[in-house]
């Protein structure tokens, strides 16, 4: 297999030529677009490697955007691919408004080597992230499929659908199949908790026939954590019904029939290779383990000295106590233990040679009286909804020190999440009602340790009287995760929030 390197945290690798067979082919979001000043340089990038063709966005229906897929940074892998969806109005290719689309996938144009005829074996290896917070449909959420290219196409042989729990269960990541006639199996499932804010490596191997092999296993990056394992030599792959290839298709596919339980949302992908026959995707590195603080972060009477450590061996340990993100070109270099003698917040990011850059570890320590709350650091990444009215009422408004902008969501049951990254002693929310002298916000404060089973600890009104932060306490209570599930106001069922301050220790 032929090799590029460029720029990237990860050994990157450029596309090749369709041309160039007996060689995998790599869409990698560290590629730079050959294009100077490229306005949607992901959009290149996946011309250049699927074809003409080789993707379907609702940028139609929802130009005012611009492009849905973009090339982002990401503090643990550098640059990706960010695939958005907004409930509303995206759409699927200018049309049916109930399921938007935002997808890549092998079309007609495309290479042979990378269409799946009959009697083809492939295999292909991608990384993705689902962001914290992530909001799952009733009915189907795709971020994957194998699917005929033509003839029979209605039914995808292979899905993964993440889909919301029914009955009290978590949300799960559906490995579903479908065989020539129709009948659907799920062939494993996966708690979405474990892959949230995760960075997962999918390793797919088919061979294309009615008595085919499919093979998968996720694999969690940070720890080569198995998160899934599937196989069967012996499975339907194949649509004899006008077929002449079968194709993966990635991205971001929901249905929006339930959209009060759903948000402006995204999916990332770091790249994906594509290999047929001998040729081979190899294995994505695995990640530097996250840095550990010693003491613990917490309350202290008195200064504290603080070690950074990471268990990965010769790892290099960047950090920051100035609210920014370090990375492994950024940040300062720890060297020695760190002399906390006032409240900090500490960031620090592992970093080795032949690995992905950790997770950002977030460690807050409070210097001075144990009584004392103090409002608490909530990254921009911590918070979630679940829903917005657009792009510009997002959840990030909330803790954007801008009274000037809001989250803004319409119906009861609506809610905005904040995680603290790690357990807190929490006594009390401050919240700025946006438009607040115009009506009585109704509302409850939640909270949870795990993210998933949450408590009451506070149901009340809104003064209607100011726009200025108002206060609401509760006895003191432990934990990582605060939600406001918001009822409406006395005038309208819109939740409108310009800022929120949790306080604790």
């Amino acid at each position: 297999m032929l090799r590029i390197p460029l720029r990237g945290l990860l050994p990157a690798l450029l596309f090749l030529s369709p041309a160039a067979l007996a060689a995998s082919v790599t869409l990698s979001a560290d590629a730079e677009s050959p294009v100077p000043g490229d306005p949607a340089p992901a959009y290149t990038l996946i011309r250049q490697a699927l074809g003409k063709s080789g993707f379907n966005t609702p940028d139609c229906t929802h130009p005012d955007f611009g492009p849905h897929i973009r090339q982002d940074v990401d503090s643990s892998l550098g640059r990706v691919f960010m695939f958005h969806l907004h409930v509303f109005p995206d759409g699927d290719m200018c049309m049916n408004t109930n399921h938007p689309r935002n997808e890549i996938k092998v079309d007609a144009q495309s290479s042979d080597y990378l269409k799946v005829f009959h009697n083809d074996s492939v295999n292909y290896r991608w990384t993705f992230r689902l962001p914290p917070g992530f909001q799952s449909s009733y009915n189907f959420t795709y971020i994957h499929q194998i699917k005929a290219a033509d003839g029979d196409t209605l039914i995808p042989l292979i899905a993964f659908n993440v889909q919301k729990g029914k009955s009290g269960r978590p949300d799960r990541l559906l490995l579903n199949h479908a065989d020539s006639a129709g009948v659907r199996t799920t062939l494993r499932s996966v708690d979405l908790p474990s892959l949230l804010g995760e960075w997962v490596e999918a390793h797919e191997s088919i061979t294309a026939d009615t008595h085919g092999r499919y093979a998968l296993t996720l694999t969690r990056l940070r720890d080569r954590a198995e998160l899934l394992s599937y196989r069967n030599d012996d499975i339907d792959m194949w649509r004899f019904s006008g077929t002449t290839f079968i194709r993966p298709k990635w991205g971001f596919y929901r249905s929006v029939d339930n959209p009060q339980y759903l948000r402006d949302d995204y999916v990332s992908f770091k790249q994906f290779c594509m290999a047929k026959g001998e040729d081979d995707c190899p294995a994505t590195q695995q990640m530097a383990a996250a840095p550990v603080f010693t003491p613990a972060p917490g309350t202290y009477a008195g200064a504290q000295s603080v070690t950074l450590a990471s268990t990965t061996p010769g790892a290099t340990i960047r950090y920051s106590s100035d609210d920014s993100t370090p990375d492994c070109g950024s940040g300062l270099t720890y060297g020695a233990p760190l002399d906390i003698a006032s409240t900090t917040t500490l960031r620090a990011v592992a970093c080795a040679d032949g690995m992905g850059a950790s997770t950002v570890a977030l460690g807050s320590y409070r210097i001075g009286p144990a009584g004392l709350p103090e409002k608490l650091a909530v990254a921009d990444s911590g918070v979630s909804a679940s829903a917005s009215a657009d792009s510009n009422h997002g959840p990030t408004a909330t803790v954007d020190a801008n009274l000037g902008t809001s989250w803004a969501a319409q119906g009861d049951g609506q809610w905005i999440r904040y995680d603290l990254e790690a357990v807190r002693s929490l006594s009390q929310v401050r919240i700025a009602w946006y438009r607040g002298t115009q009506g009585k916000a109704t509302f409850d404060l939640q909270v949870s340790s795990d993210g998933s089973s949450f408590a009451t600890v506070y149901s009340g009104q809104s003064s209607g009287t100011t726009t200025a932060p108002e206060s609401y306490g509760f006895p003191e209570v432990n934990a990582r995760f605060v939600r406001i599930l918001g009822h409406g106001n006395s005038v309208n069922t819109w939740n409108l929030i310009a800022e929120t301050e949790l306080w604790g220790r």
